[in-house]
């Protein structure tokens, strides 16, 4: 976590502030952390762990002190130099950036910093997915949640969802919720600049490749399975804002859904489906 802290620590100036939150797990050592800490700091203990996706949004939407912009990190990403300047000059106040991003470090995570590990090839260099419809982010994420920059605006607005955001936090991921909330009342723009390295290995919440055919198998349908729980939430989510005023269409299985063909066609599949199981379930409720 020290690389990732001192990474952000040099890009930051005296009228940032850097939050630090350890979720309850009692793990973060703060002592370590003295040395690459900023001028401009807060370093909070939860007494009780929400759950990652939680934890960001209750940091995000109702603890974090008001600013013009907010960035998030987690501590398995390390910034480049030039994010914070370079991405605080593209985010509108009424929306949100994302940008590309580097993967490292697949197989040893317990590396104490970047410069332990040389840079990857360009093949393992990602791009944030464009948004291909007024749904697209609901039901595919464009980018991990550490490419985000948001206004002060769109911090205002999903803060007043923030009741009906928070309930999806168990099924779908914190990025995804952002992304998809913020596409109904500002941009999603996308920045092709990798400026982040992002440490992807098992212990991730994505996890690197598995290992053996079964092993892929395995993993392969697992995702599968999530997939069908992450479409649900996304419908049920759509739904949720689309009756608090946002302006989406009625039938978002019309839409394009997925940015890879073959996905989409599933997933416009599937969410009609929850769409169908839905409207019945609430007729017969």
């Amino acid at each position: 976590m020290s690389a990732q802290v001192a990474s952000i620590s040099a890009q930051l100036t005296q009228q940032d502030l850097l939050v630090l939150v350890d979720d309850g797990s009692r793990a973060v050592c703060w002592e370590t952390l003295q040395t690459v800490l900023p001028a401009n700091y807060l370093c909070w203990s939860r007494l009780q762990g929400q759950g990652s996706s939680a934890s960001f949004l209750q940091l995000l939407l109702c603890d974090a002190p008001e600013g013009q912009y907010y960035f998030l990190a987690d501590q398995d990403d390390v910034w480049l130099p030039g994010k914070l300047e370079g991405q605080l000059a593209s985010t509108p106040e009424h929306g949100m950036t994302v940008h590309g991003w580097q993967v490292w470090n697949l197989v040893d995570h317990h590396s104490s910093g970047a410069a332990a590990l040389p840079m990857l090839d360009a093949k393992l260099q990602a791009m944030p997915l464009p948004q291909a419809s007024v749904a697209h982010y609901f039901f595919e994420t464009p980018a991990p949640g550490m490419t985000m920059c948001m206004g002060h605006v769109c911090r205002v607005q999903l803060q007043r969802w923030v009741a009906e955001l928070v309930l999806w936090a168990a099924t779908l991921p914190h990025d995804r919720i952002l992304a998809a909330a913020t596409s109904t009342i500002g941009p999603v723009c996308v920045l092709p600049t990798p400026w982040v390295l992002y440490r992807q290995h098992g212990c991730n919440l994505i996890g690197a490749p598995k290992e053996g055919v079964w092993g892929r198998l395995g993993q392969r349908l697992w995702r599968l399975r999530s997939m069908w729980r992450s479409l649900r939430a996304g419908a049920a989510l759509y739904q949720a804002l689309r009756a608090l005023g946002a302006a989406l269409p009625a039938a978002p299985w019309r839409l394009r859904l997925r940015s890879g063909l073959c996905d989409d066609r599933v997933a416009r599949g599937l969410v009609w489906c929850a769409f169908v199981g839905r409207r019945r379930s609430e007729k017969t409720g």
